[in-house]
């Protein structure tokens, strides 16, 4: 299959997303307060979701995929 890459690239996007979340949310954390990051990476992770639900694209779909994970570290903060 010419596109089996296709699986490696968009679990990629998820883990350099998580990695920017990671970065972000813990200093936002720290920041702005734990509840607040909680709530907006809540929405973020509902929204990133009810996108890759409906991508019509690869493209699209790695970059939903991506704010799913850069939403994952601040849920579990």
């Amino acid at each position: 299959c010419s596109r089996s890459i296709l699986k490696a690239i968009i679990q990629s996007t998820y883990y350099a997303g998580q990695m920017l979340g990671s970065l972000v949310f813990g200093y936002l954390g720290d920041r702005i307060g734990r509840k607040k990051v909680f709530i907006t990476a809540i929405i973020l992770q509902i929204a990133g979701g009810l996108g890759m639900v409906i991508a019509p694209h690869w493209a699209l779909f790695g970059l939903f995929r991506a704010v799913v994970g850069f939403a994952h570290p601040g849920i579990s903060l």
